[in-house]
């Protein structure tokens, strides 16, 4: 399952949202540094969410205290946190901390992770996962990643090239860039594309990962207990991330069965909890990158 998607900011200042039928989310430059607010960003977000698009945001680091970055991000994005996934932009651009890597970029993620109780998403080109050690924030954020096979002008893809190194302390890729000269349905000049190897559901947990629970009353809570309406939906959810996590290789169809028992137990092993298969809260906040 995936979805298609763009990324925006002020050099897309005239797209007219609403017409991008074949587009499923759209993720929006909200702030850079800690003064900079992109001017579009109420109009593209407001617009995006309106036509019922995935929604995100993201933060181009600058290179300042990463605290500051992150505060200045959050107050930004505001009442927006939960609605769409969060991202830290980290490239060499005009980012004078680059060259620093992961101890700047961590500071900045735990920030916002310290302050909304969600971990954002990172996005890097590939090249750059593999050049520094990433272990510690891999653990807990996923992964948006760039490479481009050409400058040639395309429309959405569903299995585009990319090359056979890998990426670093990943094992998978939630989203992939590849290609800043997308023309797709709706708009004429050129854009970024992406692919996300996510399902609707998935994509709203990585966003807003607490909305999704079931009312709790102690901290071990099995989150299948018997009939519920959404107990299906919600497995679902959780096999599409720990298949994206490397754990679990069987179908994403709800039935909370023997591959997704081992699935869970494998990631209760590397978290040093009581491997029991049975997604409780202890195992959730490991999953979706809110334990600490």
């Amino acid at each position: 399952m995936s979805l298609n998607g763009i990324d925006i900011s002020s050099h897309q200042a005239g797209i007219n949202i609403s017409k991008l039928t074949t587009t499923d989310f759209v993720i929006v430059k909200a702030t850079q540094g800690t003064t900079y607010v992109n001017p579009y960003f109420d109009k593209h977000y407001n617009e995006a969410k309106k036509a019922g698009k995935l929604l995100g945001t993201y933060h181009y680091f600058g290179g300042n205290d990463p605290v500051k970055e992150a505060d200045f991000y959050i107050k930004t994005v505001g009442k927006r946190v939960g609605e769409g996934i969060l991202v830290l932009d980290w490239e060499g651009y005009q980012n004078s901390s680059f060259v620093k890597g992961p101890a700047v970029a961590w500071k900045f993620l735990q920030r916002v992770h310290d302050k909304t109780g969600i971990w954002p998403m990172i996005y890097m080109s590939k090249s750059v996962t593999r050049s520094y050690n990433w272990s510690t924030v891999a653990k807990y954020c996923g992964l948006w990643v760039a490479q481009y096979a050409n400058s040639n002008r395309t429309d959405y893809q569903s299995k585009p090239w990319t090359d056979s190194k890998g990426t670093g302390a990943w094992p998978t890729v939630a989203i992939y860039q590849y290609s800043s000269k997308g023309k797709i349905t709706g708009y004429t000049p050129t854009i970024d594309i992406n692919i996300a190897y996510l399902s609707d559901g998935s994509w709203k947990l990585y966003a807003n990962p607490r909305k999704q629970e079931q009312p709790v009353s102690s901290k071990v809570v099995d989150y299948f207990p018997g009939p519920d309406d959404n107990a299906k939906y919600i497995c679902m959810a959780y096999q599409e991330v720990l298949a994206g996590r490397g754990y679990y290789k069987g179908a994403i169809d709800g039935y909370w069965g023997p591959k997704s028992i081992a699935a869970a137990k494998a990631l209760q092993k590397k978290f040093g909890m009581d491997e029991n298969g049975i997604m409780n809260e202890e195992t959730v906040l490991a999953l979706f990158g809110w334990r600490v």
